[in-house]
């Protein structure tokens, strides 16, 4: 009867021993599945954070490009659009020199 106690006892011993070594083992899978998360998770952040990097400079050289175009653009048609005539542009040049020169401020203070 003895040996039956001794040989439930060991066998008891036996099993807690395994069921502590599962556990560890499990804690252990755990962890390294996390760990393995975690660095998915932040490669994949980084790829996200490149790509989105990727695409803003594309855009902004995109609307860099569209602004250069517009402003060509426009800049042809104010050309075409302003397109003075001799008498006006030779008047406006005069009153333009008279101004600096001090013509019209002499003429202002002569006057009555």
């Amino acid at each position: 009867m003895h040996n039956i106690v001794q040989k439930v006892l060991q066998t008891e011993a036996e099993a807690k021993r395994l069921v502590a070594a599962a556990k560890a083992a499990g804690e252990d899978i755990l962890a390294n599945a996390r760990r393995e998360a975690e660095e998915l998770l932040a490669q994949a952040r980084r790829e996200a954070q490149n790509e989105s990097q990727q695409m803003f400079d594309l855009a902004r050289e995109q609307g860099e490009q569209e602004r250069e175009k517009a402003l060509a653009l426009a800049t042809g048609e104010i050309g075409a659009e302003v397109r003075l005539e001799e008498g006006v542009l030779q008047g406006l040049v005069e009153g333009v020199l008279r101004c600096v020169s001090g013509e019209d401020l002499q003429k202002k203070a002569t006057l009555p």
